[in-house]
């Protein structure tokens, strides 16, 4: 759990499987997590690692519900969603609203929307990131962007000693080799 989110992530790429992860899969698991959200209420937060898109049709999905939230219905066959529809009839009755089947099915995608989060991770903001950018506006027009640089080894140094400085059992040199040590472990990793 992230700040109370269920983690969901996708597996593309299972050790020692011949299988390979396809968009049909991707959609499986996007319709997974979206029932999960939706229907049974989790907040759940979709990690998806930039080396986990296999297929760059997999942003589509994505940057659909980023900047709609609504154009997910073509995710779910009919049946998929007559089972959704159904098991919310409770949910939306107590929420003072007439049941019907777009009632229903609006009140999901609204919940979908209130649950569900994004999380996109990439190793810098490169030009495959630019790229993504411009072909997917709504990655940069309707998301935060937390840039997370690097380190320094002097940064981390500091960052090191600042916690170590209450450590009375050691004096003040040790604690700066131990920060020093720490800092040089950090950096190899």
């Amino acid at each position: 759990h992230l700040c109370g989110y269920v983690v969901f992530k996708i597996m593309p790429s299972k050790i020692g499987s011949s299988r390979q992860y396809t968009l049909d899969a991707f959609k499986a698991d996007i319709v997974q997590a979206y029932t999960n959200a939706g229907v049974k209420g989790e907040k759940v937060l979709f990690l998806l690692d930039e080396e986990e898109l296999v297929d760059q049709d997999f942003l589509v999905y994505l940057a659909d519900f980023i900047t709609s939230g609504q154009s997910i219905s073509h995710l779910f066959t009919y049946e998929e969603q007559t089972t959704i529809i159904n098991s919310i009839r409770t949910e939306v009755t107590q929420a003072g609203l007439t049941y019907t089947r777009d009632v229903a099915w609006d009140f999901f995608l609204r919940t979908v929307k209130r649950n569900f989060r994004v999380c996109l991770i990439v190793s810098n903001a490169g030009s495959a990131f630019q790229a993504r950018c411009r072909e997917y506006p709504g990655f940069h027009k309707h998301v935060n962007i937390y840039w997370f640089p690097h380190w320094t080894k002097r940064l981390l140094i500091r960052h090191a000693g600042f916690h170590l400085r209450e450590l009375r059992f050691m004096d003040r040199v040790s604690r700066e080799n131990v920060a020093h040590m720490l800092a040089t472990m950090h950096m190899v990793m």
